[in-house]
């Protein structure tokens, strides 16, 4: 067994932004610590049945709806260009990641978790193991996240750190034993959000630790270390950052024009794919314009973490699509950093010129941040 490594077990992929810089700055956290860490590649299957997809759209009535978008979709010239971007979108996260996020040796997929030899090994090569953090325990359609809670360790080396559910309540009622049961078997466990907390207490009676997403354990000074190595050369022109993963309103469209055309800025729209020079750029391109956009708007929580980090002037847009909750983890981000007032409903081309024409006080925020740096460190220290 390894005395002094930890191994890392998260969201893995090489399309998401979050995923990869929450990954990287806890690596570094833990490196500041003298904690030697790896990342250990869990690939998860997809164990959604063709069934239970048709059944969930029955229950959500929007079933021939989904069809005509699927249909629509997979026949048009947009959904090619989309998959070929991200392709190259891959290539760049890939080269991003092997310098910069130490990997283990060993990779996970259901095969291995099956094979007690295999992943026997994996257990003897750590110390112990950290889950965490994005929304690694939330629901895969009907599947339990059941690697993200560790079975195939002890009780003593399963740990988690900002790990968040995705949800305020657990949606389906016959996984609430198996997450009782899971949290139960749980070491130390601390969550991201205080609806995760409220969770675990009122399953277990267990009061964890809440602390904020990883990349706040980051000062500007590392963040800015990553964003040199942007191949992205700094605009000579001020521009207004957009970074939805949400549909984009036309109401949002024409303030961010007017906003640009009352400023005289550029407009750069991240995860458009109708903007090729930005849709496919390397996690390093996406911190440096966060760095140096005049305004960012976004739907994000990352996008609204970096924006907090660089102390951007930013406005927080209401998520537009189906996810479940997806605004009640930036909500509580907000509310924890007395920030709320970024975060826009009653979306007017007036209201998004008024908001980005008041500064943002950032004290409160700034003094969050310190504290959980303290509270973070204390606690990631004494895994070992």
């Amino acid at each position: 067994m390894n005395e002094e490594k930890i191994g890392i077990i998260t969201l893995n992929g090489y399309r998401n932004y979050g995923n990869i810089l929450q990954n990287l700055a806890l690596q570094k956290a833990l490196d500041k610590l003298n904690i030697a860490s790896e990342t250990i590649w869990y690939e998860r299957g997809d164990h959604t049945t063709f069934v239970s997809k048709v059944s969930t759209h029955i229950r959500d009535r929007d079933l021939l709806k989904s069809l005509n978008y699927q249909f629509k979709i997979r026949f048009s010239r947009k959904y090619k260009t989309l998959e070929k971007s991200l392709m190259k979108r891959e290539l760049n996260f890939k080269v991003f990641c092997q310098q910069n996020v130490t990997y283990s040796p060993f990779e996970l997929n259901d095969n291995v978790l099956k094979d007690k030899k295999k992943i026997n090994a994996v257990d003897r090569a750590y110390h112990s193991f950290l889950v965490g953090s994005d929304q690694v325990w939330g629901l895969s359609g009907e599947s339990f996240p059941e690697v993200f809670f560790l079975p195939f360790t002890e009780k003593w080396k399963r740990n988690s750190f900002a790990a968040s559910f995705g949800f305020s309540t657990i949606p389906q009622k016959k996984m609430i034993h198996r997450y009782k049961e899971a949290l139960l078997a749980m070491n130390k466990i601390s969550v991201r959000e205080y609806e995760g907390a409220d969770i675990v207490k009122s399953l277990t009676n267990r009061l964890p630790f809440v602390h904020l997403d990883p990349t706040f354990l980051l000062n500007r000074n590392d963040w800015d270390d990553i964003a040199l190595q942007s191949t992205i050369h700094s605009h000579s022109k001020d521009y207004i950052l957009t970074y939805f993963l949400g549909c984009k309103s036309q109401v949002w469209s024409d303030g961010i024009n007017e906003l640009a055309l009352k400023d005289h800025l550029e407009i750069i729209n991240l995860n458009d794919v109708n903007q090729q020079n930005f849709f496919s750029i390397s996690p390093a391109d996406f911190v440096n314009l966060f760095r140096s956009a005049k305004y960012v708007v976004t739907d994000s929580f990352h996008g609204a973490a970096l924006s907090i980090i660089f102390k951007r002037r930013f406005i927080i847009a209401d998520r537009e699509d189906r996810m479940l909750n997806m605004n009640s983890r930036i909500l509580t981000l907000l509310d924890r950093m007395d920030l709320t007032e970024r975060f826009m409903v009653d979306v007017t081309v007036e209201n998004i010129l008024n908001t980005f024409a008041n500064k943002i006080n950032f004290k409160i925020a700034n003094e969050v941040i310190k504290s959980n740096l303290v509270e973070s460190n204390q606690y990631l220290s004494k895994l070992l």
